[in-house]
């Protein structure tokens, strides 16, 4: 490769080296480990001035992507057990800083793999500075090559990526607690090194990230995300000096008014992000911008991919990060501020669903005793989500799932909110439309299954945590499993029969416990199953349905079973006998797991 470079000839190379970065590792093993790495780096140099001559960069690009991935996934294997060769590290850290950056290399994936093999030079200075703490020194010396000199050093996309990277490790392994290590020969840590550093670069490169992100610069992603990385970093830093705060809050203003804009998907993804980061730490936050502005910015955020149907885990998880650590107060304000948009917004998903993050993230017993005054309003607007017929098949699902959760945590959190038996037959009867025949025929088998399950998830956590509710006003939930067990009959084995029936047989035995109360209102379940025996039932539905058929038998007493023998006419009787001699023989009920 290094001699001939004709097209052939690279790539032939790039596909041996991507056959070999697939299992790194076994290759490294079989060889003198040092020794290949090395080759393995030259072969990277010589790439690398091949690339700045080539006239082909797409075919010789490959190249040094599985390069580096072989740096990335050997480096700490090959140098290591065999002693650590400073010259060869120093010469490799190097050449990945100074050839990385260069725009010609200017593409995702070529930067990916470049910041990779960086990030692991990064981990074996800091796993190896107790010994050797020169080498992190000589890291960052490097690294500042990417930077200009000047305190309002501008710099390029390309580079952005990079540095952005090395400080995303940074706060990874800081979050670990693993920059703790101190040197042999000097007093300072690995931290106090790391915060030195960063503390630089964020002088020298503040300025110029900072007028390169805009509303208009729509391809400035790179230089928010690197900000964002550096205000984190300071964020959870043992001291935060008066310039950082207020960059953090001119940069929280500016991405507001980016997202107010209607950015296009990079920048609201890195917008997001920005704000995720940013919450991880909510006690500097708050210190920074006021709480309400906090909260409205990740509410319209939040409100404005539901609008879009997309999900975002990032503020899902920045939300809850700032309700787990906020006062009373604190959730006064997010929930004025959820409330108050509620007609603005008009999506009942994107309330439940934020409700829901709010009543999955208190802990203490003043927020438990604030939030419960809310938990009414928000179980009705909760009922709204079944109620929206012209959804399609997949709003539908996704509407019925957020339900499910949102009542198997109310029904679990009796301390927020204790249902009456009008609720519980109002959370049934909403649900039971759900498997009339026209709704069912809309959905499609995956659908249909996750409409199932979600259903029984609610009536498994009624029956556990409302069973002494239920005893007065069982009707409402007998109807909704007479509805679901009407379902499970009319479905044949392509829509989901055996999930649905193993999903039906667990609510039936639920019943088993409370069978003194509940005996005589499953005689009409049983009376379904003889009827559509009667009918004409598939083998294979008969199947799968015998084990529910039998835990509803066993909370049958002797009056119920002589009852349902007095209702049901001759050819029924026969039919149905050897399904009870079969009960009678083989069933044994070992309770709930």
């Amino acid at each position: 490769f290094a001699m001939h470079k004709s097209n052939n000839d690279v790539e032939a190379s790039s596909k041996a080296l991507s056959f070999i970065s697939s299992a790194p590792v076994e290759f490294i093993e079989c060889n003198d480990s040092t020794k290949i790495l090395a080759e393995i780096l030259d072969l990277d140099i010589q790439t690398t001035a091949s690339l700045r001559q080539s006239q082909n960069v797409q075919l010789v690009k490959p190249v040094l992507c599985s390069t580096r991935s072989i740096l990335t996934r050997v480096l700490s294997v090959a140098m290591l057990p065999l002693g650590f060769d400073t010259s060869l590290f120093t010469k490799m850290t190097q050449h990945l800083l100074s050839s990385s950056s260069n725009d010609v290399g200017c593409d995702m994936i070529y930067l990916s793999a470049s910041s990779d093999a960086i990030n692991e030079c990064l981990s074996l200075c800091i796993d190896y500075y107790e010994k050797e703490d020169t080498l992190l020194q000589d890291f960052f010396s490097q690294l500042s090559n990417l930077i200009g000199d000047g305190p309002s050093s501008e710099i390029s996309s390309s580079k952005a990526f990079l540095l952005r990277g090395v400080i995303r490790k940074l706060n990874t392994l800081n979050r670990h607690h693993s920059l703790a290590k101190r040197s042999a020969t000097k007093s300072k840590s690995v931290y106090d090194v790391c915060t030195e550093k960063v503390i630089a670069i964020h002088e020298r490169t503040w300025r110029g990230l900072f007028s390169k992100i805009s509303e208009v610069n729509s391809s400035a992603c790179v230089e928010l995300l690197l900000a964002s990385e550096l205000l984190s970093f300071h964020a959870n830093c043992a001291v935060k000096n008066a310039e950082v705060k207020e960059s953090t809050a001119e940069l929280f203003e500016k991405v507001a008014n980016i997202q107010d804009s209607s950015p296009e998907a990079e920048m609201i993804t890195a917008c997001n992000y920005f704000l995720s980061v940013m919450a991880a730490a909510p006690d500097y936050l708050f210190e920074c911008v006021a709480q309400e502005k906090v909260f409205e910015q990740i509410l319209d955020a939040m409100s404005s991919s539901s609008s879009f149907q997309t999900d975002t885990p990032l503020l899902d998880a920045a939300f809850c990060s700032l309700i787990r650590q906020t006062d009373v107060d604190g959730l006064n304000t997010a929930t004025t501020v959820l409330i108050k948009g509620e007609g603005k917004r008009q999506s009942s998903v994107f309330l439940v669903k934020t409700f829901h993050l709010i009543i999955s993230s208190i802990k203490s017993q003043e927020q438990q005793k604030y939030i419960a005054g809310h938990c009414e309003h928000f179980l009705l607007i909760s009922m709204d989500l079944l109620r929206e017929k012209s959804c399609n098949v997949h709003q539908t699902q996704q509407n019925v799932s957020l339900f499910s959760r949102m009542m198997t945590t109310l029904l679990a959190k009796k301390e927020l909110l204790v249902l009456s038996g009008r609720e519980i037959g109002m959370i049934c009867g909403e649900m039971t439309p759900l498997f009339h025949i026209d709704r069912v025929n809309a959905r499609d088998v995956e659908c249909d299954i996750s409409v199932f399950n979600s259903c029984s998830s609610v009536v498994s956590a009624l029956i556990a945590h409302y069973s002494k509710q239920l005893y007065g006003c069982p009707s409402p939930l007998f109807g909704l499993l007479l509805s679901l067990f009407s379902h499970v009959l009319h479905t044949n084995a392509r829509k989901g029969l055996s999930e649905k029936a193993l999903e039906y047989t667990k609510l039936c035995e639920l019943l088993i416990p409370h069978k003194d109360i509940f005996k005589k209102h499953v005689v009409g379940l049983i009376l379904c199953y003889i009827k559509a025996l009667s009918d004409g039932m598939s083998p294979i539905t008969k199947k799968k349905l015998m084990p529910s058929v039998y835990a509803l038998l066993d909370v049958c007493s002797d009056f119920e079973t002589r009852q349902i023998n007095a209702m049901i006419d001759v050819p029924s009787k026969t039919l149905f006998a050897p399904v009870f001699k079969s009960y009678q023989k083989f069933y044994q009920y070992h309770g709930q797991a």
